[in-house]
């Protein structure tokens, strides 16, 4: 008698418990889709911005310093208005730090370049170049940026400049990096992915208003050996550095064998976020790395390349339902252009190959499968290949000096002439 009494108060415990849950859950719903209404009828716009907007920071390593100055939408630009002007031809340019230019001031870089040559040109209108590139974006950001600001921005012709020595490997790296914890913030939980799927605005709302909080109470964004000018911890923490060594399924013990050897200068500069601290990560981890991003030939990397074609299709594609042309810059990596540019690396424990100087894998398979889906590209190689100058990048940085940009900027206006991507008189 006493147990079937426990069993019958049990089972009303649970059933009161499912019916709290169900109401609970069913109101949270039903709350979320009410200010999901309101945003959407309200016109709040809530969406990811590619930096924080309206900022001014200075960032400086051994080799350069420039002010990166964003627009209201974040970006390394001015402002644009809502609504295309007529007689305006819009061209976004979705990239990395290329794109960006890091390492130049903004009246430097090819995307400012590009556009003061266009309006001085035979062409007919006017033309606005818009730089949508941000450090450390890769194909997968590049889509979201597009989905992101496509609409509002309404570009006429769409360039996605592709870094061939390491934008099949950033494809890679979200699934080494959610082994070692890195991509939590960056892909959320199943959960958020729901939110961000059914409810969007609200999703960007809420996600607004906690970075905004977030931001007031991080460390200082150039804090010297705990955190880089984006923000992020560095690389070289022993915690973070073997998590990562571990997920490439390399031992602490070659780790620390290669960091020994390292030399103390090297590490004192990463540490000090006077060179780029993710090179020597790099290095101490996969020092075959260049090569392998160059070639797709380890599993890993064709896997990669597969999985890029499959985002890069999806951008095309949605370049295209926003009305907009579509089409690829290839940006070569240095390690392809010169022998000359070589010694940091080497420096550092990198394995090279002569033939990075005569091949072009990464370029080849981009340019085959640009034909296969219709869309035009550019291959910056031969020209930088061609190049009588030596400063076409940073040597330990890596990046596109002023030299650099503006070869890029030339070989871009030369292909859009010669493609018709641009209205002319």
């Amino acid at each position: 008698m006493m147990y079937a009494r426990m069993a019958r108060w049990s089972q009303g415990i649970t059933k009161r418990l499912t019916f709290g849950a169900v109401v609970v859950t069913g109101t949270a719903i039903l709350c979320l889709a009410a200010v999901e209404m309101a945003l959407r009828l309200t016109g709040v716009d809530n969406e990811p911005v590619v930096y924080d907007p309206n900022i001014v920071q200075t960032m400086a390593t051994a080799e350069y310093a420039y002010t990166l100055r964003t627009n209201s939408l974040g970006l390394r630009d001015r402002d644009y208005a809502p609504a295309k002007p007529e007689g305006v031809y819009r061209i976004l340019m979705l990239g990395d730090s290329f794109i960006l230019g890091q390492g130049v001031e903004v009246t430097e870089t090819c995307c400012e370049i590009l556009e003061k040559e266009l309006n001085r040109g035979q062409w007919r209108g006017r033309f606005e170049v818009i730089n949508a590139g941000k450090v450390g974006y890769g194909p997968e950001t590049y889509l979201s940026i597009l989905r992101s600001l496509g609409k509002r921005l309404r570009p006429d012709l769409v360039v996605i400049g592709f870094t061939a020595g390491n934008d099949v490997n950033d494809v890679r790296n979200p699934y080494l990096a959610q082994a070692t914890g890195e991509a939590r913030a960056r892909s959320g939980s199943r959960v958020k992915s729901a939110m961000r799927t059914v409810f969007p605005k609200t999703y960007w709302f809420l996600l607004k208003r906690y970075y905004i909080i977030w931001r007031k109470i991080r460390p200082p964004a150039n804090e010297i050996g705990k955190r880089d000018p984006n923000n992020l911890p560095n690389p070289l923490n022993d915690e973070i550095l073997m998590a990562r060594a571990r997920a490439e399924g390399v031992s602490d013990e070659m780790v620390k064998a290669r960091a020994a050897q390292t030399d103390p200068e090297v590490w004192h500069d990463a540490l000090e976020l006077r060179v780029n601290p993710y090179l020597l990560r790099d290095a101490l981890i996969r020092p075959q790395i260049v090569c392998d991003s160059l070639r797709l030939q380890s599993h890993g990397m064709k896997d990669a390349w597969e999985a890029t074609k499959k985002i890069l299709r999806e951008t095309f594609e949605t370049a295209g339902s926003l009305g907009s042309r579509v089409a690829v810059m290839a940006i070569p990596a240095q390690h392809q252009v010169s022998r000359g540019y070589w010694a940091y690396r080497e420096k550092l424990g990198y394995e090279l190959d002569e033939s990075l100087l005569r091949e072009a894998r990464v370029q080849d398979a981009l340019r085959s499968f640009c034909s296969e889906c219709g869309v035009p590209m550019v291959d910056l190689l031969p020209a930088f290949r061609n190049s009588s100058s030596n400063r076409l990048y940073y040597p330990k940085d890596e990046h596109w000096t002023v030299e650099g940009h503006r070869l890029a900027a030339d070989e871009m206006r030369a292909f859009l002439a010669s493609q018709e991507l641009v209205p002319r008189d």
